[in-house]
């Protein structure tokens, strides 16, 4: 009997590195998120996977990410009301100038049908540089960096904005009008 259970151990403690190495390659976060995103899935899949990246990397850099993709699907299928909640997370969690959306996630059609290109594209008009927090510090003097914006967080409230007012809340909406 103790050789029996000796022989398991070893079995188990041979077979576990198998078994850890698969966990890890199945938890990636960005490759849930580019899984999720595939074009062949339907919406509710997406949802669902979406929402499981957030719950298991709640400090991921791809959260936002998730939660930027989950309100603006849910604002394509006209579910405005799950969009204000994704929405509204995504502006308690990260302060304006915090989100930072990845660089696969600017390459998807979501991104281009979304306000934040629009926005990018107003602010080079009037003169400022659209860009995302980490590249404004240490490459801009200190002067220059009023002319420097993010263009997430204005396009995220202003997403904010007329999702409150096709609501009828036009308290929130002149909120996030400011």
């Amino acid at each position: 009997m103790n050789r029996r259970a000796l022989l398991l151990a070893l079995l188990a403690f041979a077979a576990w590195p198998a078994f850890a190495q698969h966990d890890d390659e199945r938890e990636d976060p960005g490759e849930l998120f580019k899984e999720a995103m595939k074009k062949q899935n339907d919406f509710e899949l997406q949802v669902v996977m979406l929402k499981e990246l957030i719950q298991m990397y709640p400090k991921c850099v791809w959260t936002d990410d998730a939660l930027w993709a989950l309100g603006q699907l849910c604002m394509k299928h006209k579910q405005w009301d799950q969009a204000i909640q994704y929405k509204s997370q995504l502006v308690k969690k990260y302060p304006p100038g915090r989100i930072h959306l990845e660089t696969y996630t600017k390459t998807l059609p979501l991104y281009r049908r979304s306000s934040i290109p629009a926005i990018s594209r107003a602010m080079r008009d009037m003169g400022q540089v659209p860009v995302d927090h980490r590249q404004l510090y240490g490459f801009v003097r200190k002067s220059q960096r009023r002319m420097i914006v993010d263009p997430t967080s204005p396009a995220l409230y202003l997403d904010l904005a007329s999702l409150y007012r096709r609501r009828g809340d036009f308290v929130n909406a002149g909120r996030f009008y400011r």
